[in-house]
């Protein structure tokens, strides 16, 4: 039952009704203040580039903040239990959609469904669509599904792409011509050394794309990579392409592009006047894993070059040195209009250390499963390759049964290995580990289990697909199943290599592409046993969302050690060869330490997976 509400004497004679509407009012008033401030956020662009970046400068060298706290980077829930507020993905959405409003002037005008078909008549894909549902198919190993909020990147992004070639118009002359004209426009070119075969360029770009996404650049492929050959335009309504022989040129001869060392001593000429005038502090807390704090202050610093190389051919391994990854650096390369990405290694995991990058990265990519979800999205097998792939995947490996497939790919990097002895490790491992059917050797064992007809029809078969330049390891398995037809577990086991070439030819586009199609058919396998050390073999499974198992095929360890010839990976992520777990920028305000203390996802390769030379690191998936 309603009541009147009693009257306040001390509120002027008005009764509680009365009170009651002015508040609901006044809510009224800050609802339409809200959607008025939301709107003008999303149409209001400012006057420098705001980033994810804890710090960035602005093109008029000054300070500004990304407004992300840690509060906002470990918001999982309130105290009652209820979900984030916030869905992942959202810190490099936001990062795209600033960066491409200053480049269009607030104009965020997306590609039409007339333009996108098009540009899709234009440049086929049919990979685009295809390729994840091979992967679904698969009846014996875990799906790793579509993510809308990664979807919603791509989008942006291609959307980015596409407005910044448009307003630049032809990249090589605003290259050459050092223009700068475009706010906003920043650009990556992936490019690869003349030696890199074609897991190699595939990691150096996917590595290219991931710095390209942390910073909201541009990426360009160089010709003289050869993958524009065979593989698909990614950003839709954009190209990816370009015909780089005179900035390649420039960069070697005539130093067009300032090498790495040049700059980094600009940077130390600079940092005096750095210290001096942004002393901006960090904190070694765990809540803020030591990001910076933004302090507002001038900054007046420009390049003096237009271009520079982040991966000289020269660089230890070829890739960027350890300077590149520190805090300090990067704020000075966020001014740099366009950065070479050379090498021929996968860095990703090392640029999931670099702090300004760790929110981004962290937010977007939970489960650390970034390259494959690279590889799915951005390195795609064009449309005459893709034809041969589902080809000779239903021809040799599919079966409307759902048939479990098995892939090996055994390289051997140097003479002198005992291939016999590889080849009985390989069949060693994948018995111990329930891969393959042992067989039954005796004659009392093949007379208790003799197959009838109907049997042998109905028998459960395992595709097994071989990648190797040699032949020798098909023989050895082929041979071992055809003498003894009659397996433990009742299964037939059916054997499909492609090629033995013998040798790698490198920088050869029919080459290429018959690498490109063993990798994605190793992909599609539901259980993968790989070469450590082995891009191809790291490719396929990245691509296929698989951890592997390892064969070691040398006989002579690293540091005299032994240890396991057959052994589990801990990661679908691909190996960073190089690196060790320790970290120096003497720049920055905390400048050292293990790189596991800042990022506990990062770790030490496994021992299988050392080089005899180098260390390296990787990223734990979560999958």
């Amino acid at each position: 039952m309603l009541t009147a509400a009693p009257t306040n004497p001390d509120d002027g004679g008005r009764g509680r009704g009365e009170g009651f509407f002015t508040k609901w009012r006044l809510l009224g008033l800050t609802i339409v203040l809200l959607c008025l401030v939301e709107w003008l956020d999303n149409r209001i662009v400012s006057t420098t580039v705001i980033s994810v970046v804890p710090v960035q400068w602005s093109r008029n060298s000054s300070f500004i903040s990304s407004k992300v706290d840690a509060e906002d980077l470990n918001d999982s829930g309130d105290q009652n239990g209820l979900p984030p507020s916030r869905p992942h993905g959202t810190l490099l959405l936001q990062a795209l959609r600033r960066t491409r409003s200053l480049v269009t002037n607030a104009r965020l005008e997306n590609i039409n469904e007339k333009e996108k078909a098009e540009w899709n008549r234009r440049n086929p894909c049919s990979s685009r669509w295809e390729l994840q549902t091979m992967y679904d198919d698969r009846s014996h190993s875990k799906k790793y599904p579509r993510d809308p909020a990664w979807e919603q990147v791509m989008e942006e992004y291609s959307e980015l792409h596409r407005a910044c070639t448009q307003r630049v118009g032809n990249v090589t002359k605003y290259f050459l011509d050092r223009k700068d004209s475009v706010p906003g426009c920043k650009f990556v070119l992936a490019d690869t050394n003349s030696g890199a075969g074609l897991g190699n360029k595939i990691l150096v770009l996917s590595s290219a794309f991931a710095f390209a996404l942390a910073t909201q650049r541009i990426l360009l492929v160089a010709h003289e990579t050869l993958l524009t050959e065979y593989t698909c335009e990614p950003f839709v309504g954009s190209s990816w392409f370009l015909n780089s022989s005179q900035l390649l040129l420039t960069r070697s001869r005539n130093h067009t592009f300032q090498s790495d060392d040049e700059f980094f001593s600009e940077i130390n000429k600079h940092f005096a006047y750095f210290k001096q005038n942004a002393s901006s502090q960090l904190t070694a807390s765990a809540a803020d894993k030591g990001r910076y704090q933004s302090p507002n202050v001038s900054f007046p610093w420009r390049p003096r070059d237009f271009a520079v190389v982040a991966s000289p051919d020269t660089a230890h391994l070829y890739q960027a040195l350890p300077r590149f990854y520190c805090e300090t650096e990067q704020m000075y390369y966020s001014h740099v209009p366009f950065v070479s990405w050379s090498g021929c290694i996968n860095t990703i995991p090392r640029l999931f250390t670099v702090l300004s990058f760790m929110p981004i990265f962290e937010d977007q990519f939970p489960d650390r499963m970034i390259l494959t979800r690279i590889l799915r999205s951005v390195v795609l097998p064009g449309d005459s390759l893709w034809s041969r792939v589902k080809h000779l995947a239903h021809a040799y490996l599919f079966r409307k049964d759902g048939a479990r497939r098995v892939g090996i790919q055994m390289r051997f990097r140097r003479g002198g290995i005992n291939e016999a002895m590889v080849n009985s490790r390989v069949v060693d491992c994948l018995w111990r580990e329930g891969i393959l059917p042992n067989v039954s050797q005796s004659v009392a064992e093949v007379s208790e289990r003799k197959q009838t007809l109907t049997d042998i029809k109905n028998a459960p078969v395992i595709k097994v697909f071989i990648a190797s330049l040699k032949h020798g390891l098909y023989e050895h398995v082929n041979n071992i199943y055809l003498n003894n037809p009659i397996t433990a577990s009742g299964e037939d086991v059916s054997l499909v290599q492609l090629t033995s070439s013998q040798r790698q030819r490198l920088n050869n586009v029919d080459e290429d592409v018959e690498a490109f199609a063993e990798i994605l058919l190793l992909s599609f396998s539901d259980q993968l046993l790989v070469t450590p050390i082995s891009t191809f073999g790291g490719l396929a499974q990245a691509y296929g969302a698989l951890v592997p198992y390892f064969i070691e095929y040398r006989d002579d360890f690293p540091n005299g050690t032994r240890r396991d010839v057959c052994r589990r990976g801990e990661t679908v992520d691909v190996a960073m060869q190089g690196p060790g777990v320790g970290w120096s920028c003497r720049l920055d305000p905390v400048q050292g330490g293990n790189l596991m203390e800042r990022a506990p996802y990062v770790r030490p390769v496994l021992d299988i997976e050392l080089s005899n030379k180098y260390a390296g690191i990787h990223l734990v998936t979560d999958f």
